[in-house]
């Protein structure tokens, strides 16, 4: 993303606002590389997007990384989520927070450090384990340290277009 960090109209006339924004700029990693055609209405994309609009809709957003380090959404996209990704009809899992190898945590902007926040498309059956209400936040942590002992880290596996997921 770019802009969720930067100063809304009330937030740059408070000189006490912590936050640039809200704090926090998202992105998506990717295996392979693609064109911007190839990415204009993609799974990736939307990610962003819906993830943007979370973030933007609550405003304590960073502060509740902040609290519990990585967090679980599901995200609906309908025919863009390849089968293998969806839990329901049309919808994906997202992990938010998985260290990436290749982008750093956090970024140096005026007013403080904005963190750049990895989503992730889960398979359905880890996306249900890392939302469980009683177990969520400790198999997020664990899963987490999966990711990292096995290299995968923020990578997400998106086929692409000439692979039939679009």
């Amino acid at each position: 993303t770019d802009g969720l960090s930067d100063p809304n109209v009330e937030s740059a006339k408070d000189p006490e606002q912590e936050y640039n924004g809200y704090g926090v700029e998202l992105f998506v990693e990717l295996t392979g590389k693609y064109g911007e055609a190839e990415l204009r209405d993609s799974l990736p994309l939307r990610m962003l997007e819906q993830v943007s609009m979370v973030a933007s809709a609550h405003m304590e957003f960073k502060g509740m990384i902040e609290q519990f380090g990585t967090l679980a959404l599901g995200m609906y996209a309908g025919e863009l989520v390849p089968e293998q990704y969806r839990y329901e009809i049309g919808t994906a899992g997202l992990l938010l927070g998985t260290p990436s190898l290749s982008v750093p945590e956090f970024i140096s902007l005026n007013r403080e450090a904005v963190l750049l926040m990895s989503i992730k498309l889960l398979e359905p059956s880890v996306f249900l384990a890392a939302g469980a209400k009683h177990s969520g936040a400790r198999y997020r942590r664990n899963l987490l340290q999966e990711y990292a002992a096995a290299g995968h880290h923020a990578i997400s596996v998106w086929p692409g277009p000439e692979n039939g997921s679009e």
